[in-house]
């Protein structure tokens, strides 16, 4: 349950990063609500996971005016819009962490 380049590229191809940024606040305040929802059913031993974020807010993405549109808009039916365009709005606030080169390695 992450956002990779493919999806990423399949959604700035349908336009769903103009999408984000027009309604950025709403987004963003959708997933601080859902990291909160999360924290509530979880011990504060345990770490929150994006994937856990990410369930939380596909309900909130699926039924918005906004997601709807553009879905009729761009004549977009099939049903991992929801779930890719939820992992998205997620990483724009919390990226997942970048995979580097191990030192060592670079200068084999």
């Amino acid at each position: 349950m992450s956002l990779d380049t493919y999806k990423q590229h399949k959604l700035v191809g349908k336009g769903f990063d103009k999408l984000y940024t027009d309604h950025k606040a709403k987004w963003n305040n959708m997933v601080e609500k859902s990291v909160e929802s999360v924290k509530a059913c979880i011990s504060d031993k345990d770490k929150i996971k994006a994937g856990d974020v990410v369930a939380a807010v596909e309900h909130g993405i699926k039924i918005s005016k906004e997601f709807e549109k553009h879905l009729a808009d761009k004549g977009l039916v099939q049903q991992y819009w929801v779930k890719w365009y939820s992992e998205y709005v997620v990483e724009q606030i919390y990226p997942h962490a970048e995979i580097k080169q191990p030192e060592a390695a670079k200068g084999d």
